[in-house]
């Protein structure tokens, strides 16, 4: 996955991990398939802004650069729901 971000960083897509959007495909009985479904776990040790987890033969990872907005509180790319803050930080104020 740390491949596919960094290729689409040098081709300047964007400037850094957590502006990376990725699919990362596991085989469906991989031992860490259940941990990589934890969204807020599986985004904060990647340092991305999306992970999706979707089941197949073998491991690959897609990377694209992330359509959420920076938040201006936490400055993670989320989906913006509330005084353009993500939800994270909406709940927090």
């Amino acid at each position: 996955m740390q491949t596919a971000i960094e290729e689409k960083g040098q081709a300047k897509e964007f400037k850094k991990n957590n502006e990376a959007s990725v699919t990362l495909t596991v085989p469906a009985n991989h031992s860490c398939l259940d941990l990589l479904k934890d969204h807020e776990f599986a985004t904060e040790f990647f340092i991305v802004s999306e992970l999706k987890i979707e089941e197949g033969d073998s491991l690959s990872a897609s990377v694209a650069q992330t359509p959420h907005e920076m938040c201006p509180r936490c400055r993670k790319y989320e989906p913006i729901v509330k005084d353009d803050l993500c939800q994270r930080c909406a709940d927090a104020v």
